[in-house]
């Protein structure tokens, strides 16, 4: 091979080093931070709560729809020329 393209070669397998150190590094940087974040939070924390004479919501009765599928498809049906799958 020539001079050239052993440099090129090289210089990327260099590249290629580098940048898993980087990646291997970021990986570790957030293991680190995961571990240490971790250890300080906690999603069992009690929260008081300050009222006493809360009501629940009242949920509004679901209002049916007048504008069934079926209604729909027959409306539309006659717009529908072909349908075709391809082969």
């Amino acid at each position: 091979m020539g001079d050239p393209i052993i440099k090129m070669f090289s210089w990327a397998r260099r590249e290629k080093m580098v940048a898993g150190l980087f990646v291997a590094l970021t990986l570790v940087a957030g293991i680190l931070i995961g571990t240490v974040v971790s250890g300080r939070t906690s999603a069992m924390k009690t929260i008081a709560f300050a009222g006493k004479g809360a009501t629940p919501l009242a949920m509004p009765d679901a209002i049916p729809s007048s504008n069934s599928f079926a209604s729909i498809v027959n409306r539309v049906e006659p717009a529908i020329v072909n349908i075709s799958l391809p082969r």
